[in-house]
Parts: structure tokens; sequence; C-alpha cells
């Protein structure tokens, strides 16, 4: 993402390493795949609107 003053903003995950990617195949009513991967639409939301108060 990229925030209003032109830098490219992320979360980082629990290494500490940016997230550059978030997974959106994986529906917020379903939490995990059949691999063990979890959503991601949902933190995504929360990061653009905090963007967007920012």
């Amino acid at each position: 993402m990229v925030d209003k003053e032109g830098y490219l903003r992320s979360r980082k995950d629990e290494f500490g390493n940016p997230i550059v990617y978030y997974r959106g195949a994986i529906l917020e009513q379903e939490k995990t795949n059949d691999h063990g991967e979890t959503e991601e639409i949902g933190i995504l939301r929360t990061d653009i609107k905090k963007l967007l108060q920012e």
C-alpha cells in the first residue's frame, strides 16, 4: 500500500518481515484453507482504514 506521502507501507509478519502480498483467495468466513493458510482480507481492510484516517 502507498500512503498519501507516496511511501510504501506494510504490516510485518510474526518474523518481522514486511507483508508484501495479502492472501485474498481465502474468504474471511473460512479463516483458513486446506493448507493451513489464514485469510488476510480482514487485515487488508484494517490496514486500508488506518491509512485513510492518517
